[in-house]
Parts: C-alpha cells; structure tokens; sequence
C-alpha cells in the first residue's frame, strides 16, 4: 500500500470516527432508514426519546416501532412515491408529528427528514426532537394570553357601557322635559348601541305615542314616523311595545324570528324585509314598578346580534329613564325639583366623596398593614439575631462545633428572613406609583452598575462587552432596577469562573428592539426557565449561589409595566442569555 492509500484509509477512519462521535453526542435523535423503511441506524438520543435500544430497533421497520398505526400507511406510502419520482412533501423541512414510545405512550416530535444518495445507496435520515413538553407549555401560554385578552376584552366593553351609561345619566338628568329627554336620549343611543331605537309611551288616555325615534339616516326617521301613523300598534298584540307593556318583562330577539315577520301583514312584512332589521329588544320603562313605556332598540345596517349583556345594559338605561321620568313628575307636582335635585346632587356628591374617602383609607390602611407587618416581623428577627449574636460572643466558648453550627444557623435564617422581607416589599412597591417615561440611555445606566458590582471584587477577572447606544423609552428608576438585577445575576453566576465575560446588547426582532445580557457562567436547564420569574423560585441551592429567588421576578414586572416581555435562554455551564423588550408609551 503506497502511502497515497495509506492517507485516505486514514481519511476514512477519520470521517468514520467523526461521525460515530456525532452519533454519540448529539442531543437531537438521529435515525437512519433505508428504501424499505428499515431502521439502519439509530443513535442515544433517540433511545432516550422513544425507549427502544439500539439493538431493538436496528433491522425492524421504523413505522411498526414508533409510528401510530393510523399513520403507518401513509408512510410508507410516501416512500415508495419518493422511490418513483424522487419527491416528498414531507422531506427537507421540519414538520410536527404524533410519535410512539417503547411504552405505548404518545408524544409530539419535531423532525426533520433528508434524503441521502450515494452512487448505489440510498438512505433517509431523520433528526427528532421531543417537543411534547415545549409544545403543552406554549398551547397552556396561548390559553393565558387568550383568557388575559378577554378579560380585557370584557373590562373594555365593561368600561364602554360605564361611560354610556354615564352619558345617558346626564341626558336624562339635563332636562324635566320627557320628550326632549328621550329625544337626546334616542340619538345617544345610534349607532352606539344599534341602528334604530324608538321610546314609546303610555299615553293619558291610554294609548300609546311614541316620543322619539333615532337613527343615522335622518329620512328614515321620518319613514319610520309614517309607517307608526299607518301601521298604529295593536294594543292586544302579542309581541312588540303592547306586549312588553302589559308584561311588565322585557322582549330580546338575538336575531328577528323569519316566522315573527311572516305573521305581519303582506305590505308591513315587505317593508319590515326591506329594511334589513337582524335583531331586537324592547324593554319596558317603570314607573315605581308599573310600565309606563318602553325602550326599543334595532339592528339592521350594522349586522349586530344583541346578547343577554345587552339586554342587561339596556334594563339599566330603561330603569335610569324611568328615574328620569319620576324626578320629572316630582318636580311638576310640587314645584321644589330645582332644590330637591341639588339636594340629590349633593348627597351623590357627598356619596362619591365619602366612597373616595373610604378607597383612599383603604389603600392608606392596606399600604399601612404592609409596613406594619414588616416592621413586626422585623423586630424579632432582629431579636433572634441580636440575642443569637449576644449568646456567640459571651458564651460561645462554652459551645461545642454542634451548638455554635446551630447557632450560625439560627442567625443565618433570621439574616435570610429579614432580607426576603425586604425583597418582598420593594417588590411589592414596583405596583404602585406612576411611570416617568422619557428617553433613557441605557448604555449608560449598564456602565453604572457594571462599575459599582466590579468595585466589589475588584480582583475578579470580568470581560465587560457593553454596546454602544443602548437607547430606550422607560422609567429611569425602574430599568436601573433591570440592570441592577441582570447584570448582578450574571456577577454572581459567573463567579465560580476564574474568568468570565458578560455581554449586553440589542438586536432587532420582528420589528421590536430586544435587549440581552448574556454571561458565560453556571446557566441552568433551559426546562425550567419558566420558574426563573416567579417569586421566591430558584435553580440553584443558596449554599452555592445567594439570593432570595426575587430579583427576576421584579424584573419581570418592571418589563411587564413597560408594556414588554422577558424570556431567558440557557445551558448548564454554558452561560445563560436573558432578552427583554420595552413597549411604546
């Protein structure tokens, strides 16, 4: 053998070697098939992930051991059409899919298939990843983030029927004249709450007569006038305003009954069809709990289908009015409404004052309790520490190594006592308070605090790598409190290191600028990242690393203020990486 030869046998089992050793060490699962669907390869990882040994696998085909039954003929389906035209939709990208394991249980793998062809070999490699977990985290994040979205939902159409409400009540309140009240009335009503709204009302003599009729098209408020003069109601009706009336209750159509239509007569039902209407409700307006007349609301144009909050909102506005209307006719019978409603304004007032009164004396009493508590927890930790002091130093020489550890002990405890109560509250005050936004440099505030945490231990070696022209729209207090923490966790979870590099920086991401701190230090399981922001949640034993397991759950609240996000990437002994943005003010 020349040593031509001899240098690419060398090259061979070099290349062999190499990837025996990628086989061995790689995190994702790797598997190997050949045209028929055999298993020619199968690494540790992929024994961890689906429970079956090399030896297990090896030589079986790969769809009986790990693919699900109902998906077993597509597979292999897709190879053959692979063998006969050289394509595969599934191949070259990465694709979810249900798995099995050696146990029968059933998991989400993310995978990745390629195509390997030699000159007279063909073989399919996949690269697999267990995302089952990844996968119930981020559908259990988007549950959170759907059911927080409602709930804002909810508090903004709580808020929106608050302000109507309110709107309605100073309508109501702005005249004694009952017609120019519900008039305003009506036009406050459209488009805001529906397309049509019509007030009728009992009249003296019995009937009805409708008081006001709003809708945006002021020429279909004079049709709908001509059609109430042409088609009067029928006091026996058994729907509609007379209904309502003579109930008492109130009438809700989510959506208009085609058979309701039908029964009008031909002319009512062709003009009713032409307008569009798509849903109702009619309530009724009491008088010290008699119907005197009633509140209609339409939709047609808008395409809006009332539900039962709705109706809700609307018995609300009927039961305001039908205050309205009694101030009204307590005014007309003695004479005195001008000083009976500044008295009622003034008892409101006096109620609204008082109420505020009453929430500042909470929130004083609540933030008081706070500072009590503390203070009262405090003093006997510093009891217990002074006294643990006291008995060390005049009667530490009678101890033995077991009692003077257990005295250490003690003081240490009421030490980390009293600093996780201190940690708590300046957590705590992270809530209340308003934000100063303004433009904040943050390479500088990043120098800052890398400068006094080196002045520390000046001996440590630390590579500080801060990036020019961090800039940000913030709270200066509050992003001092992030840095003071991020760059505080990367001093200490390096200094285990004789050296060590932390690194802040920015980048753009999808249109938003995100800030990182990264360290090469201890880091941690990136599976247990989510702990990292709750309170009092640690990685790390205190013995090896201290802290109180509050620090990145302040931060966390402080981006969240800012209107951002935090997320931290890591690896044991690799360092850990810790990326935040700021929302805009």
């Amino acid at each position: 053998m020349d040593i031509s030869d001899r240098s690419a046998l060398d090259e061979l089992r070099t290349a062999e070697t190499l990837r025996a050793a990628i086989l061995e060490s790689s995190m994702d699962g790797i598997i190997t098939i050949d045209p028929t669907g055999v298993v020619v390869e199968w690494n540790p990882a992929a024994t961890a992930i689906f429970g079956f040994t090399r030896e297990e696998a090896v030589g079986h085909e790969m769809a009986s051991l790990i693919i699900p039954p109902e998906f077993r003929d597509r597979h292999r389906a897709g190879i053959a059409h692979y063998l006969e035209t050289g394509e595969g939709a599934v191949l070259r990208r990465r694709i979810e899919l249900p798995a099995l394991r050696a146990d029968g249980a059933r998991i989400l793998i993310e995978l990745f298939i390629t195509p390997i062809r030699t000159a007279n070999l063909l073989r399919f490699t996949g690269f697999v990843r267990d995302v089952t977990a990844s996968k119930r985290q981020a559908d259990e994040l988007a549950q959170a983030i759907a059911d927080e979205q409602a709930a804002r939902a909810e508090a903004e159409a709580a808020r929106r029927q608050t302000a109507f409400l309110a709107e309605a009540g100073l309508v109501l309140a702005s005249s004694l004249d009952s017609d120019q009240t519900f008039a305003q009335l009506a036009k406050l009503a459209v488009p805001r709450f529906g397309d049509w709204c019509s007030i009728t009302m009992r009249a003296p003599d019995g009937g009805l007569r409708t008081v006001a009729v709003a809708h945006v098209d002021p020429a279909k408020v004079a049709y709908a006038y001509e059609l109430q003069k042409k088609f009067p109601p029928e006091p026996d009706a058994p729907t509609g305003v007379p209904a309502v009336l003579r109930t008492g209750k109130s009438e809700f159509y989510p959506e208009i009954p085609q058979a309701l239509i039908e029964a009008l007569p031909a002319e009512q039902r062709d003009i009713i069809k032409e307008l569009g209407l798509v849903s109702a409700m009619t309530i009724p307006i009491k008088l010290r709990g008699e119907p005197i007349g009633a509140i209609s609301f339409v939709t047609a144009e808008s395409g809006k289908h009332y539900g039962p909050a709705d109706v809700t909102l609307a018995e609300e506005l009927a039961r305001r009015a039908g205050i309205a209307i009694e101030n009204a006719r307590l005014y007309q019978e003695a004479r005195t409404a001008e000083s009976e409603l500044r008295v009622l304004a003034g008892q409101l007032e006096q109620r609204v004052a008082e109420r505020t009164g009453q929430l500042e004396a909470a929130n004083k009493e609540l933030e008081a309790f706070a500072y009590s508590v503390s203070h009262d927890l405090r003093a006997p930790l510093r009891a217990i520490d002074g006294f643990g002091m006291a008995l060390e130093e005049d009667y530490g020489a009678q101890l033995d190594a077991t009692g003077k550890d257990y005295l250490q002990r003690v003081r240490a405890a009421s030490q980390r006592m009293a600093q996780l109560i201190e940690d708590l509250l300046g957590f705590s005050r992270l809530t209340r308070g308003a934000m100063a936004r303004q433009p904040v440099d943050l390479t500088a505030i990043a120098r800052e605090v890398a400068a006094t945490i080196q002045q520390t231990q000046p001996e440590r070696k630390v590579d500080w790598a801060i990036q020019e022209g961090l800039t940000a729209e913030g709270d200066p207090r509050l992003l001092r409190v992030v840095f003071d923490n991020l760059l505080g966790n990367a001093w200490k979870f390096t200094g285990h290191h004789p050296t060590a590099r932390i690194e802040v920086s920015s980048a753009e991401r999808d249109g938003k600028t995100v800030f990182c701190v990264r360290d090469d230090g201890a880091g941690f399981d990136q599976a247990f990242a989510e702990k990292l922001f709750t309170p009092f949640q640690r990685l790390h034993a205190v013995t090896e690393f201290p802290g109180t397991g509050i620090g990145l759950a302040t931060v966390q609240r402080v981006v969240h203020r800012h209107g951002g996000r935090i997320w931290a990437e890591a690896a044991p002994e690799l360092g850990a990486t810790f990326c935040f943005t700021l929302g805009q003010a």
